[in-house]
């Protein structure tokens, strides 16, 4: 039932291009009582940060994964680009993602989440290039640019989807990268 009710919200925010789903329509649409939304999703808010959290698992896993593999800050740096493209095709294919990250109504507790994501693949992005010994790297600085990476991606991705030039789209993501 929990994935039905979010691939039902995914779908509702894809169509409606932004967030304001109500809880009502969502039961509705998935054919499920509405008490069962709310057994699961006390708020709108609730089921809107789980699905942004579903939906961002595997972009967040993909950079893990690349960081793992990674074996010098060229590697960082060539991971977080290839990230970056992957991820613009992925949120194309995913019209629901991006009404999650474009909604101009999200809340402040949505907000939060997207926050918290965005700090926590910083944490990735800076335990790996500290892994590599830069003598001269500020923890405190790498993190900053770390959260600055991570947080302006959202941004990056949806410039580059809302562009109508795709060569210029593509020549920011490579300038931003």
């Amino acid at each position: 039932k929990v994935a039905l009710i979010l691939d039902t919200a995914r779908d509702m925010a894809a169509e409606a291009g932004h967030l304001d789903i109500k809880m009502t329509e969502v039961a509705a649409r998935a054919n499920v009582p509405i008490g069962s939304i709310y057994q699961y999703f006390p708020t709108r808010t609730t089921l809107l940060a789980r699905l942004f959290a579903r939906e961002m698992e595997p972009i967040d896993r993909a950079l893990t994964e690349s960081l793992s593999n990674a074996n010098s800050l060229d590697d960082v740096v060539r991971g977080i680009g290839d990230l970056m493209r992957s991820n613009i095709e992925i949120v194309r294919a995913n019209p629901g993602l991006f009404a999650i990250w474009s909604s101009p109504t999200m809340d402040p507790i949505l907000q939060a989440v997207v926050l918290e994501n965005s700090q926590k693949n910083a944490r990735a992005i800076t335990e790996a290039v500290l892994s590599f010994g830069q003598k001269r790297a500020d923890e405190e600085a790498v993190g900053n640019l770390a959260l600055l990476i991570c947080h302006l991606w959202g941004s990056v991705v949806r410039l580059s989807i809302l562009m109508q030039d795709n060569q210029q789209a593509d020549d920011i993501v490579e300038q931003y990268v």
